[in-house]
């Protein structure tokens, strides 16, 4: 990925806003999950959970609360499972796409050559894994330079250096890659916030039945406590 406008997109109003937001959100989860309700006290003062794991298990749980059955437990698992590794999928391959793909350029493919490419205002070249090659406007003014290129089709060429030597189409690609610059800039942190979301949903499938254990073995303690006082 390329900071450079990353930053300036930062330092601009709506940048400045969206940090907020963002850092809001953050100091907002931070409340939520040093949070206790009163009745889950005995969790952290008698069991020693911490109020972290509390809030991400997703549940409210009280003194009385019911062990799990056997299937109850099987069926956690497998959805814990499921989600955990689904998401974990999920931001591998998303991040993977970040990486690979420039946020300041326009991903193309031409429909007439089905040439795919990227682009901004002063070069193009080749995406990941093809013919590594690159166009600039002084590669559009050389002829050598420019047949030396074989792995795109020649239409393909006349419409990268038709960007590349026209001020007016150059300030038109500036213009849609800004646009995609600030599409991505929102949208890959909502996608990343919905990853992680998933992910702790079924990390909090794991840690419930942990609580619920934990609850439950506190339970037959205090019976076999009782039991040694009577006799």
């Amino acid at each position: 990925m390329e900071f450079d406008k990353v930053n300036a997109f930062l330092a601009t109003a709506i940048g400045s806003l969206i940090f907020k937001w963002l850092a809001g959100g953050v100091s907002s989860l931070i409340s939520w999950l040093n949070k206790t309700y009163p009745e889950e006290d005995f969790l952290v003062s008698k069991l020693g959970i911490s109020t972290f794991m509390i809030r991400i298990s997703h549940c409210k749980y009280k003194l009385s609360t019911k062990p799990y059955t056997k299937s109850n437990k099987i069926t956690l698992m497998i959805f814990g499972t499921l989600v955990v590794t689904s998401s974990l999928i999920g931001f591998y391959k998303f991040t993977d796409l970040i990486i690979k793909e420039p946020i300041t350029w326009l991903s193309i493919t031409l429909k007439e050559t089905r040439d795919s490419f990227w682009i901004k205002p002063e070069n193009a070249e080749n995406k990941p894994g093809e013919i590594k090659w690159s166009i600039t406007p002084e590669t559009c003014l050389n002829k050598s330079e420019i047949n030396k290129i074989s792995s795109i089709k020649e239409g393909t060429k006349e419409f990268i250096c038709g960007y590349m030597l026209s001020n007016d189409k150059k300030a038109e690609l500036s213009k849609e890659s800004s646009k995609n610059t600030f599409y991505l800039l929102i949208v890959i942190p909502i996608f990343l916030l919905a990853i992680f979301s998933f992910f702790m949903l079924g990390v909090g499938m794991f840690i419930d039945l942990y609580i619920n254990k934990k609850i439950t073995d506190f339970h037959k303690s205090e019976i076999e406590k009782s039991y040694q006082y009577l006799t």
